[in-house]
């Protein structure tokens, strides 16, 4: 039986009051809709201090608290006009000294993040905000790329480094400016409610499989060897499968993009090389874990270089290492978990299941439904 922090679907934070304001309107909103159902989920709100040490130290234990978050949403009190739905957050710099009077030493969110890091919501934000005022043409709502480099886009850099669900901040303007507290009340509860409401019509019977692509990378230079990094982040969708498993080069396949261009474009994002010679198709896996909502049809392209890989995104993998195929590190990352588990050898010979050390061109394909 679940508990009920498992029961949670939508976390909701407001912040206590800070500066001038003697009135914090994002807590004084969300409180109201803590343990509330909207749109079939489950609401819980928690208040949050203006303190960067104390957002640190209680953040993400809230977090922890709810392992099947679907949506969550950050709220604060920006400047008098409009409410703000906050696109981007920032590493940094955070100089604002909060109500302890103090501020990150690094002045940096993540200090084992790149300075100039900026993180991105998954949700279709301008959409959001075209619907909300199409329907209330008084709502005073617009998109931002400024979050404010305090407690707000701090705490919204921490939702989204933590890639569990997608995130969001919400700011709203104090009281009386210009709204008076019934209307920014109404208005910010039609925002939340249409952003909760966007995720629960994402439910598991209107979601579809996507496409992700991995390359087995060899070297005449390493035998019997493919590139394989180990995943410190999940999927870009928030989904949380696969992090901490060790992974080939690999990504999304674009629209209207070949294997074999997808693999050369994701192997030199990732790993620096633009050498690849011999790129092709040689396998394909059907990856499903329904308990997660995770469905992608993997392509396997194989391909040679006569480079040393580079670790090109920091924030997904530390490094890149040539490991053997027989004797490839745990836990595997599931799509290549799975074809290991076939009698697919990518450095067979030409009569066996496998590319021969990219003499052969037979591909291998698996269907099977495995958890992550």
């Amino acid at each position: 039986m679940a508990t009920k922090d498992e029961e949670v679907d939508v976390l909701l934070t407001g912040f206590e009051v800070f500066g001038r304001h003697t009135i914090n309107p994002s807590w004084e909103i969300v409180k109201t809709l803590n343990d509330m159902p909207l749109h079939g989920l489950k609401v819980r709100a928690h208040l949050l201090p203006v303190d960067y040490a104390g957002v640190d130290e209680s953040y993400p234990k809230i977090l922890a608290q709810y392992p099947n978050l679907k949506l969550i949403i950050n709220c604060g009190v920006g400047s008098a006009g409009s409410l703000q739905l906050e696109q981007i957050a920032r590493n940094g710099p955070y100089t604002r000294l909060d109500n302890s009077n103090s501020a990150p030493a690094t002045e940096l969110c993540r200090a084992e993040d790149d300075p100039s890091f900026v993180r991105k919501t998954t949700l279709p934000l301008e959409d959001l905000v075209a619907d909300l005022t199409r329907a209330a043409p008084d709502l005073q709502l617009k998109t931002s790329t400024d979050a404010g480099l305090f407690l707000c886009e701090y705490t919204f850099y921490n939702s989204l480094r933590a890639q569990r669900c997608p995130a969001v901040f919400f700011h709203v303007p104090p009281y009386g400016s210009p709204y008076s507290e019934s209307v920014l009340r109404l208005h910010a509860f039609n925002v939340l409610s249409r952003l909760v409401r966007h995720i629960a019509s994402a439910s598991p019977k209107a979601l579809r499989p996507k496409v992700g692509l991995a390359v087995l990378v060899t070297s005449k230079a390493y035998p019997g060897c493919v590139i394989v990094g180990r995943r410190k982040s999940a999927h870009s969708d928030g989904n949380p499968t696969g992090k901490g498993s060790w992974a080939l080069p690999g990504g999304h396949l674009e629209f209207g993009e070949s294997f074999e261009a997808c693999a050369a474009r994701e192997v030199a994002e990732e790993c620096g090389l633009n050498d690849l010679t011999r790129v092709r198709h040689v396998a394909t896996v059907n990856s499903i874990d329904k308990t997660s909502n995770y469905h992608y049809v993997v392509p396997f392209v194989a391909a040679e270089t006569s480079g040393e890989p580079v670790a090109m995104e920091k924030d997904k993998c530390d490094a890149w290492e040539w490991r053997r195929w027989s004797d490839l590190p745990q836990p595997l990352f599931a799509p290549l978990a799975q074809l290991k588990a076939t009698a697919f050898d990518p450095f067979a010979s030409s009569s066996s299941n496998g590319i021969g050390n990219g003499l052969q061109d037979d591909k291998h394909d698996t269907n099977s439904t495995q958890p992550a």
